[in-house]
């Protein structure tokens, strides 16, 4: 699946039988777009007056699969969001290379970015909480550019020099090693980058184009427990309640003192080096979930909690941080 130009394009695989399918905004019900067809080929035409997450949903007798594509509208935004699509299919569990086992990384040495998504289609990480950051930018009404790493990866893709802020939309586990260098390079020339969720940019992978199967997505490695910068992490295995901590730039302005329980959590033992921290809470002064620090003249927050956007929509104190994380990234 892709979106080329206001048309989004993907492969069916009905085994020639005919199939229904429709295309509505995430967290719609009302379908923009809908028809019937029998080609293993379907481009559809969408067109946002926001960029947003398209999900288009086949139905082939009594059976439904329903898979993402980003939705890119002709009004540039300020802030870019990102798709996690190299860590989505690096855990996809759909076997393809002929061995009778799903197709993972870091366990197998490769796997394809052509191939749909195992089970009813949505992306592993996808429901419920990636969904959720989506759908709370979009009832806020805030605009924002959309693409996915894979295709920051590719040649052509947008200039990250061009947005004063980007947030992927789920912690990228899985992450390519140019766009690594590229957010690097970004943050340190006065870009602000955040994400939530625990794992951010835990393996380094390599997308070779042009292969025997397509796009292949390969295994690089894993550096450390170390974030993006160097941030030295630890996993909380429980859900706690956490507090802010510190806060030098009003970031947890209109939060409570203590909050949640959120987690599991992924907790700071030692900033990145060079970092300087400007807010965060957590479990202890050396135990910080939630961080936000300088690099170089950009800034970093990192959201270390799982399931932190299932939480903006129940909780008010998850959706302030997300309206103040958006400033942050925005200004």
């Amino acid at each position: 699946m892709h979106q080329d130009g206001q048309r989004a394009h993907f492969a069916v695989h009905a085994d020639g039988r005919r199939y229904r399918w429709s295309v509505r905004r995430l967290g719609t019900r009302r379908a923009i777009r809908r028809g019937s067809a029998t080609s293993g080929s379907l481009a559809v035409p969408v067109r946002f007056r926001r960029s947003g997450v398209a999900v288009l949903t086949v139905r082939v007798g009594s059976r439904r699969h329903t898979t993402p594509v980003a939705v890119q509208a002709r009004r540039r935004a300020k802030v870019l969001v990102v798709l996690p699509d190299a860590s989505w299919q690096a855990r996809n569990r759909l076997e393809a290379n002929g061995d009778g086992y799903p197709d993972l990384l870091p366990e197998d040495p490769q796997v394809t970015l052509r191939r749909p998504y195992a089970g009813d289609g949505l992306p592993p990480g996808f429901a419920g909480d990636q969904s959720g950051v989506l759908r709370f930018l979009d009832a806020e009404g805030l605009r924002y550019d959309i693409t996915t790493d894979v295709a920051l990866a590719a040649p052509g893709a947008p200039q990250l020099g061009r947005y004063a802020g980007v947030l992927y939309a789920g912690a990228p586990r899985f992450s390519p090693t140019r766009v690594q260098g590229l957010l690097r390079a970004y943050v340190i020339a006065g870009g602000r980058l955040a994400w939530a969720g625990r794992g951010g940019f835990d393996w380094t992978v390599h997308v070779t184009r042009g292969g025997r199967q397509g796009d292949t997505l390969l295994r690089g490695r894993r550096p450390t427990v170390r974030a993006l910068f160097g941030e030295r992490l630890r996993y909380e295995r429980e859900a706690v309640p956490v507090a802010v901590l510190s806060d030098r730039i009003g970031f947890f302005r209109g939060v409570p003192g203590s909050f949640g329980p959120f987690g599991p959590l992924e907790e700071s033992l030692r900033l990145p080096p060079g970092g300087r921290l400007l807010a965060s809470a957590g479990t202890g002064e050396d135990r910080r979930a939630l961080v936000v620090y300088r690099q170089g003249r950009g800034i970093v927050a990192r959201v270390g909690v799982d399931g932190f956007g299932r939480a903006v929509r129940s909780s008010p104190a998850a959706a302030r941080i997300m309206r103040r994380l958006w400033v942050l990234l925005s200004r």
